[in-house]
């Protein structure tokens, strides 16, 4: 996995980086706090898949699994957590 974006979230008065990867056939989304993942949840589209989201919809479809993510830790989607 090669790190293609980071992007700092914060909620609740705790920061989360939020990192884009570029992987075999797409790319992966994951929430991390402190270098370490913050729940077991990973976002991914493959290179055919954004194709087609981007086609068919407006906008983009790395960024609807940013959007993804960022709402999981609102909904509190965290390990042994509650925020």
């Amino acid at each position: 996995m090669t790190e293609v974006n980071s992007e700092l979230f914060d909620f609740n008065g705790q920061s989360f980086e939020i990192k884009t990867y570029r992987i075999e056939n797409g790319l992966k989304v994951m929430v991390l706090k402190d270098g370490k993942r913050v729940n077991n949840y990973s976002y991914s589209v493959t290179s055919d898949e954004n194709f087609d989201f981007s086609k068919y919809n407006t906008g983009n479809g790395v960024i609807e699994l940013i959007s993804m993510a960022k709402s999981d830790i609102e909904s509190g989607l965290i390990f042994g957590q509650s925020l």
